[in-house]
């Protein structure tokens, strides 16, 4: 079973159908390759899922306000809030909503519609968090640190790699 770890980073899936080889072979007027060729594993380190999934948060927000001052009289507010999640998180961040997810992406542990991603590995940090969404599963015994030492196990895209003789 491959986990994310959304405590402390959101995973993102991506498929792009299109790599350089593929771009320099294709005529104007030619039908498009359906066939992926490429995998961007895109991960936000520290992310809250609550911008994330439903924009900003105007408890965070009105907890950075002097007491006498309103949310809805901040720029931050204007700038970023909507009447609906889905719209508040495009605002907040639309590239990541309206392109590289309505186009080529997936993404999980959005707990307002029942999707619950959770990390099992005990240290709840960077590394280990990293390392558990590459391997599908946690090795607290030997990641224990965000200390810069190669992980020993191989990842999903190194068997990927090995199984399906790719060359990259």
């Amino acid at each position: 079973m491959i986990t994310a770890a959304v405590l402390i980073s959101i995973g993102v899936l991506v498929r792009f159908p299109v790599s350089a080889r593929s771009v320099s072979s294709v005529q104007p007027g030619a039908p498009a390759r359906s066939r992926t060729e490429n995998v961007v594993l895109i991960t936000l380190d520290g992310a809250r899922t609550q911008e994330i999934f439903g924009g900003l948060d105007l408890d965070v927000l009105r907890s950075t306000l002097p007491k006498d001052r309103m949310a809805e009289q901040t720029r931050a507010y204007e700038r970023y809030w909507a009447a609906t999640p889905e719209a508040a998180r495009v605002k907040l961040m639309p590239f990541f909503w309206t392109v590289i997810m309505a186009q080529h992406g997936s993404i999980a542990g959005n707990l307002a519609l029942g999707s619950s991603v959770r990390v099992t590995n005990r240290h709840r940090f960077s590394y280990p968090g990293y390392a558990e969404l590459l391997l599908g599963e946690a090795h607290d015994d030997v990641i224990d640190s965000n200390d810069k030492r190669r992980n020993p196990y191989p990842t999903v895209l190194e068997f990927l790699k090995q199984t399906l003789h790719l060359d990259k």
